[in-house]
């Protein structure tokens, strides 16, 4: 359940020690809520946040974003929060899944384009039905780098390696698959591609790649980010109303929006180009942690006895719940999701509900 979504409750008793000293914050809905936003200008204000977590979705390129304009695209996301409390989601542009393969030693420069074309190619056919989601060109692009290879010795000698850059990451397993078996293309004969770094996860490899750590902080600077503007509720419930929840958050709503809307319940979504992240090192200050929130909650079942409970049998009775800021004592959220009534439980908000 949402947390702007609540049913009607009972009456809450609170009689004792530390729970008179949260009455109102464990009664009053708008206390859920986080900071309100102040005005924000994609133009003049920069946005810094410290990231918690990491995963990507595949979408279509924005216009002026990097990427390729004929295909589907892995879009990073990057959730967090500011130092004020505000939510953050950052819709990243332009990172692109790769791998490596060991060139033979006699593998030309000129090679390059006739290897990319026919490896698309057989990707293509080993790809059935819609395995390819309608994507002509899989393989992006080919270079051809001088690398060290880590693996053993080698007196530091650096020999020819292909970066082979993908549409989308699920096509590195295939196409790893198709060189390690064996690939010939026009200028060379059948022959099995050693693969490197193929087995590294897309956010991973994004991490490592832009200088990311985790829960590191990170700048969005200003002028180099597009705004999402949130949906709006068509009725809005009761807490949407009680905290007048802001549709339009920017300062000009001329300046610097993004084409696409909102996707996320964050109060703060943009889209940004990955080479314009300003990624900080986890030290002095910005070893500093943002006022994260803290669920902790407790899920009891109607069990049978000497069985483990099971969705498809034992339904969910209750669900308590307790949220605190980081580095505060005492939680501001305190509450009970139950199934049916329940009698009043001192310092808890209980929430009842008929299914």
């Amino acid at each position: 359940m949402l947390l702007d979504e609540e049913e009607e409750v009972e009456t809450v008793l609170v009689d004792e020690g530390d729970a008179l000293a949260i009455e109102d914050k464990l009664v009053k809905h708008h206390s859920w809520s986080r900071p309100p936003i102040q005005n924000l200008s994609a133009v003049k204000d920069k946005i810094v946040f410290q990231q918690i977590d990491v995963d990507f979705y595949k979408g279509t390129k924005i216009e002026g974003m990097p990427g390729p304009d004929h295909s589907l695209v892995a879009i990073i996301r990057i959730f967090g929060v500011t130092e004020s409390g505000n939510s953050v989601v950052a819709h990243v542009h332009g990172f692109m899944p790769y791998f490596y393969v060991r060139a033979p030693d006699n593998f030309q420069e000129a090679y390059v384009s006739a290897f990319r074309r026919e490896l698309n190619q057989a990707l293509l056919r080993d790809l059935k039905g819609n395995q390819s989601e309608g994507i002509r060109e899989i393989v992006l692009c080919v270079t051809c780098e001088l690398k060290e290879n880590i693996m053993g010795f080698h007196k530091n000698e650096k020999h020819k390696f292909l970066k082979i850059v993908l549409a989308l990451p699920r096509f590195i397993a295939p196409a790893k698959r198709i060189l390690e078996n064996g690939f010939a293309f026009s200028s060379m004969s059948l022959q099995s591609y050693a693969p490197f770094e193929a087995n590294i996860d897309f956010e991973i490899r994004f991490m490592v790649d832009v200088g990311m750590t985790g829960c590191c902080w990170i700048e969005l600077p200003a002028g180099k980010y597009l705004y999402r503007v949130r949906r709006q509720a068509t009725t809005p419930t009761k807490s949407q109303s009680a905290n007048k929840m802001q549709v339009h958050h920017f300062a000009n709503e001329t300046e610097r929006l993004s084409p696409l809307p909102g996707q996320t319940r964050c109060q703060i979504e943009v889209d940004i180009a990955f080479d314009e992240l300003v990624i900080y090192p986890t030290e002095g200050e910005w070893s500093k942690i943002a006022p994260l929130r803290i669920l902790s909650f407790d899920i009891e079942c109607a069990g049978r006895k000497g069985v483990f409970p099971v969705p498809e049998e034992d339904p969910v009775i209750q669900i308590a719940n307790m949220v605190v800021n980081y580095g505060e004592q005492k939680p501001f959220i305190r509450n009970v999701f139950t199934l049916n009534t329940c009698a009043p439980i001192v310092g808890s908000h209980v929430i009842c509900h008929q299914n």
